[in-house]
């Protein structure tokens, strides 16, 4: 098992633990929202009990996509899901309990949420084609014996100039960033072990 599969296979472990838990806790709310049925307008436990029902089906069908995920990109798109979600469930905690919400986070970015990306393709192939050390090297422009500062200066650069923000928005640098990430992670690991 390569390094990065060892990466996804804690990352998913981690994501089914978090997963259980809320699933727990959405189970659980259900069953407060039945216990305050007769506190409640009729309306209102209705409304809560679909949206406590809908949240539980969407966390089955995110355990469905964990177990499916492969790359570190499908990794992150499955949290960021399980994360809007959860930021459901904290809504109608709120309204269920009448409290604030606790958790407040800016909106979700849906296209990279939901993988429509313009080179989401670009990015997934980007993430898995540095075929050996020697060619990510190659991709941050460096001799294949330099030192950790040197190669952390020459990817510091690169992302300098190939950020979008650097870039005045433009995105089409993405999969090059992307191939340069996994260039630079490869070449600390591999520097890390060595040392």
């Amino acid at each position: 098992m390569t390094d990065r599969q060892k990466q996804i296979a804690g990352r998913k472990q981690k994501m089914r633990r978090h997963l259980a838990r809320l699933i727990r806790t959405v189970r659980d709310d259900i069953g407060v929202c039945l216990e305050k049925q007769e506190e409640m307008p009729p309306e209102t436990f209705l409304h809560l009990d679909e949206r406590f029902q809908k949240i539980e089906s969407l966390f089955g069908a995110i355990s469905i996509q964990i177990d499916d995920v492969e790359t570190l990109i499908e990794t992150s798109r499955c949290a960021e899901r399980m994360a809007f979600v959860e930021d459901r469930l904290d809504e109608a905690e709120a309204e269920l309990y009448r409290r604030p919400r606790r958790r407040r986070r800016p909106g979700p970015d849906f296209a990279r949420l939901f993988g429509f990306t313009q080179n989401s393709r670009a990015d997934a192939a980007a993430e898995e084609s540095i075929p050996s050390l020697s060619a990510a090297y190659q991709i941050l422009g460096l001799e294949a014996e330099s030192d950790l500062m040197s190669v952390t200066r020459a990817f510091r650069r690169f992302v300098k100039a190939c950020h979008p923000d650097a870039r005045g928005g433009d995105r089409s640098g993405e999969g090059d960033l992307r191939r340069a990430l996994a260039a630079y992670q490869m070449i600390r690991a591999h520097l890390s072990d060595g040392a």
